[in-house]
């Protein structure tokens, strides 16, 4: 993998991430769609500390659910797209009522182990993509101003793109790949910077998915590979991830 030398770590910290996301879109009159988005998350991040004589595996998690997010998108060209070529854009509201305050033993767990950030987020969305036959190419963008939650914590801003190629020659299938960078600045605490936070990570993903459309059935499978990590101060660094989708268009 590219990026920042790997280095043996003394504390053994492992993290693990899964989630189980809800989507929900509505088609709106004037080329306008609504969408809103919700996880159910779970964080766990375990390290060795010693205790007495002996060392001891300490585990925190979190587990709950995310801060819903609310979007509307605006189709810019007509809905099947001009000479191939179909563009969007839109604003999201990220609102604060996940789980963002859980405590272990009466311990308020870190921010990064809380399933949700407890603030408001400005979020800007635009796509595109270009209709090339059998094939599709796209890109989906979004920026997010990150703001400051109950705590005085202030994830940093980011910026996402998300690049990708498709392919619907094959019956029902659809194989494709598709490209995820992601810049994120660093974490803020009452304003002041927080050393080993903020990083720009690049991962791939193929998959494949499977349609029925007399059923509105549509179901994807894909499988996240790091290629790239650089990372600011101490930080542990992506592993290999699955990611399975189910779709149902009433």
């Amino acid at each position: 993998m590219l990026g920042d030398r790997e280095v043996a770590d003394p504390l053994s910290r492992r993290s693990k991430f899964r989630s189980l996301v809800y989507t929900i879109s509505v088609g709106l009159p004037w080329g306008l769609s609504a969408h809103g988005v919700v996880s159910n998350v779970k964080r766990q991040r375990s390290f060795v500390a010693r205790i007495g004589l002996k060392d001891t595996t300490v585990s925190l998690v979190g587990n709950g659910f995310s801060d819903p997010v609310i979007s509307l998108i605006k189709g810019i060209t007509p809905y099947y797209g001009w000479r191939g070529w179909y563009l969007s854009a839109g604003s999201g509201l990220k609102v604060p009522l996940g789980t963002d305050e859980q405590r272990e033993e009466g311990v308020l767990l870190p921010a990064d182990v809380q399933p949700a950030t407890g603030s408001w987020d400005l979020m800007f969305l635009a796509s595109v993509s270009k209709t090339l036959t059998s094939f599709i190419v796209y890109n989906y963008l979004t920026w997010t101003i990150s703001g400051i939650n109950t705590t005085s914590y202030k994830f940093g801003n980011s910026v996402n793109a998300d690049i990708g190629l498709s392919w619907s020659g094959l019956w029902k299938l659809e194989p494709f790949i598709r490209m995820d960078l992601l810049y994120l600045k660093p974490d803020q605490k009452t304003g002041r910077v927080l050393p080993s936070t903020g990083s720009t990570r690049w991962n791939i993903y193929p998959g494949l998915v499977l349609s029925f459309p007399s059923n509105g059935l549509t179901l994807s499978g894909q499988f996240g590979i790091p290629v790239y990590e650089k990372v600011e101060g101490n930080q542990l660094g992506t592993n290999t991830s699955v990611i399975i989708g189910l779709s149902i268009v009433p």
